[in-house]
C-alpha cells in the first residue's frame, strides 16, 4: 500500500529565510512545486512477515470452502507504516511477485509490498543484520502493541507464531554459524539459510581468464575475511559437486593412486564429487543402467575392500592382469588343464611291458590292482572346476 511520508523541515522551501527580495511567477511556481512534494508519496511500503502459507490451515478457503492454492507461498503481512499496530485479525495475505523461485520468508522479516487492483504482493527481502538465516526485525509493525499478533477470529490462517517470545517460525531454527558467501566480480549465487549453495561463477580472480565453474555445495565450513565471509572448501565442505576449468582444487585422495596423480595439479575440464558417501542408483526396471567409460584410464581405488555385487559379473579384455601390471605368471584354464591330465592318466594306463627283475609286465598299468586310486583322484581334480566363474580362453 503507498503511504505519505510527511516531510518535518519547517522552513518553507524555495523562499529565502529573510522574506525579502522581489518574487516573479517562476520562482514561486518552483518553490509551490518543492512545498507540494515535502510530503513524499512512496509506492512502495516496508511489510513485516506475520506468517507464511505454507500448509491447509494457513490458506484461506475458496468459493467452495476449500483451501485455495492460489495462495499458497503467499505471506500474511502488516504493511509497518501505514497499518502500523493493525490487530492480525484485519491484516492481509501478499502473494509472492515471482513464484518460480521462491525464498521461503521467516517470521518478522521485512518485504516490500504493493498492491495492484486489489490483491497484495511482496518481492525483496530487505537485508538488515549480514545475516543469511534470518533477517527479521520483529514487531516491527507493532512498536506500541505486540498483542496485535494475537488472533480473535476463527480463521485459522490469521494466526502468528510469534505471540509473545520471538518465534522465526513454528519449528524453523536458524543455523549458526552460517555467513554470506564471498563474492567475486561477476558471480551468481543462490545461498540457502542452511549451509547451502550454487555458485556460478569463474577463476578470473586469480587470473584465469578463460575459466568458469559451478560450485554446488551442502554444509559450507570454509571461512574467510576474519570469518565474516563463507568460501567454498572441498577438502572440509560435507557435500560437493565441483565443475571446474582452468582453476587447481586443492583435495587429497583417500588412498595414493598409481593412475591419478595430478589430483592438485589438474586445471582442465572436470567434476568433482565429494562426500562422506556417494551412492548411485537407477530405477529397478530392466533397461536402466549405469556407464562409466573413459577416454583414456578408469581408477578403482578403496582403503579397505572393494566388493562387486551382481548374478553376473562380465570383464571383457585383451589382456587381463591380477596382482600388479607387472604380472607375468599365465592364469590356468581349469578344464582345459583336466583334460590335459586325463589324457595323461590315459596315457599312463594303457603302457605295457614295463621292464620288471622277472621280466616285462604282461598287461597294461591300468591292471594293476591299485589303478584305481588313480582315476579316484583325477575324479577329485574335476571336482575342483567351479560351476559358476569363467575365464576366456
Amino acid at each position: 500500500m503507498g503511504y505519505t511520508k510527511k516531510n518535518v523541515t519547517s522552513q518553507p522551501v524555495g523562499l529565502s529565510s529573510d522574506k525579502k527580495g522581489i518574487i516573479n511567477v517562476d520562482s514561486l511556481q518552483t518553490a509551490m512545486k518543492l512545498m507540494a512534494d515535502r510530503n513524499r508519496f512512496n509506492e512502495l511500503e516496508p511489510v513485516e512477515v506475520l506468517n507464511v502459507c505454507l500448509t491447509e490451515k494457513d490458506l484461506p478457503p475458496d468459493i467452495n470452502g476449500n483451501p485455495d492454492y492460489s495462495y499458497y507461498g503467499s505471506i500474511l503481512g502488516r504493511y509497518v507504516y501505514s497499518e502500523q499496530n493493525l490487530e492480525i485479525d484485519k491484516c492481509r495475505l501478499f502473494r509472492p511477485l515471482n513464484n518460480n523461485m521462491t525464498r521461503v520468508p521467516i517470521i518478522g522479516e521485512i518485504f516490500f509490498g504493493f498492491e495492484d487492483e486489489g490483491d497484495r504482493f511482496y518481492f525483496g527481502n530487505i537485508f538488515n543484520n549480514f545475516s543469511v538465516t534470518n533477517n527479521a526485525q520483529p514487531n516491527i509493525s507493532t512498536l506500541d502493541k505486540i498483542g496485535t499478533n494475537i488472533s480473535s477470529d476463527d480463521k485459522t490462517y490469521t494466526n502468528s507464531p510469534n505471540v509473545g517470545k520471538y518465534k522465526p517460525g513454528y519449528y524453523y531454527e536458524a543455523l549458526s554459524p552460517v555467513r554470506p558467501l564471498k563474492l567475486f566480480e561477476g558471480d551468481t549465487i543462490i545461498q540457502g539459510r542452511f549451509g547451502n549453495s550454487i555458485r556460478l561463477g569463474s577463476n578470473q580472480h586469480d587470473e584465469q581468464i578463460g575459466s568458469t565453474n559451478i560450485k554446488i555445495t551442502s554444509g559450507l565450513t570454509g571461512y574467510t575475511n576474519n570469518n565474516n565471509l563463507t568460501l567454498e572448501n572441498i577438502k572440509s565442505d560435507l557435500n560437493s559437486i565441483h565443475l571446474t576449468y582452468n582453476e587447481k582444487q586443492d583435495f587429497d585422495l583417500p588412498i595414493e593412486s598409481k593412475r591419478i596423480q595430478d589430483v592438485k595439479d589438474y586445471d582442465k575440464a572436470q567434476v568433482q564429487i565429494r562426500s562422506d558417501r556417494l551412492i548411485f542408483t537407477t530405477k529397478k526396471t530392466e533397461g536402466n543402467s549405469i556407464g562409466i567409460f573413459s577416454g583414456d584410464k578408469i581408477s578403482i581405488g578403496s582403503v579397505n575392500d572393494v566388493y562387486v555385487e551382481s548374478p553376473l559379473v562380465v570383464m571383457e579384455s585383451t589382456e587381463v592382469k591380477i596382482g600388479s601390471e607387472t604380472a607375468e605368471e599365465p592364469q590356468v584354464l581349469g578344464q582345459t588343464l583336466y583334460d590335459k591330465l586325463d589324457a595323461l592318466v590315459t596315457a599312463i594306463g594303457n603302457v605295457t611291458g614295463i621292464p620288471t627283475p622277472t621280466g616285462p609286465t604282461p598287461g597294461p598299468v591300468s591292471a594293476a590292482p591299485s589303478w584305481p586310486a588313480v582315476t579316484s583322484a583325477l575324479k577329485d581334480v574335476e571336482k575342483a572346476l567351479s560351476e559358476k566363474h569363467r575365464i576366456d580362453k
